[in-house]
């Protein structure tokens, strides 16, 4: 599967959500609860190597997390725009490790796989624009192509919707974040274990009128 197919079929998948997600620091699920890689299979996090702090995954190399996505295709992984315009400005392809399998991104453990990266791209019309004092990013939709197909147990392909109409007239409908966050608000250390926390999406005019 080809990138522009993929980007085809799942631009409306994220963008769907995104339009009601404003922030104005990296998006990361805060609090939550904690979540199983039996439920959420198809999740993936991304390793960056560091020099300070971070756990060692091998001898002599630190790593800490990156970003999350979500497995869409045997090689495939549906990531963020800013998760990859990140990784365009520090490090080359073969630093970033991507990590399937288990819902610790720490884990050392036989169950964890991991996977090269082969190729990423972002969204090449990815921005962010001030509405309102918020900043709103817009086609913040990235993907990943690994090297090792997803085959673990725990890495099955997330069956997802596509088509313009099925996104254009979706009611207000409850939504879950999941990832590697904050478990609480006044700790910004990311959570070793994957956490959820379920949202409500609102139609883009309710929000504007309910937070003006």
């Amino acid at each position: 599967m080809s990138y522009k197919s993929v980007l085809g079929t799942t631009i409306l998948i994220l963008k769907a959500v995104s339009a009601f997600l404003p922030f104005d620091h990296d998006p990361k699920v805060t609090g939550g609860d904690v979540a199983s890689i039996h439920k959420y299979p198809y999740v993936v996090s991304m390793l960056e190597p560091t020099e300070e702090g971070g756990y060692y995954a091998s001898p002599g190399t630190r790593y800490k997390l990156h970003c999350m996505g979500t497995v869409i295709a045997r090689w495939t992984v549906l990531t963020s725009a800013a998760c990859i315009k990140k990784l365009e400005k520090v490090f080359v392809r073969g630093d970033v490790t991507v990590r399937g399998n288990t819902e610790t991104w720490k884990c050392n453990c036989h169950r964890t796989r991991d996977h090269s990266v082969s190729k990423y791209f972002r969204h090449k019309n990815y921005k962010k624009r001030k509405v309102s004092g918020m900043t709103i990013p817009e086609n913040d939709i990235g993907i990943i192509n690994v090297i090792e197909e997803f085959v673990g147990i725990f890495e099955t392909i997330f069956p997802y919707q596509s088509g313009s109409d099925y996104w254009q007239n979706t009611p207000e409908y409850y939504a879950t974040a999941i990832g590697w966050g904050p478990r609480l608000p006044s700790n910004r250390t990311e959570s070793e274990i994957l956490i959820s926390s379920d949202l409500f999406i609102l139609r883009n005019k309710n929000c504007r009128d309910e937070y003006k």
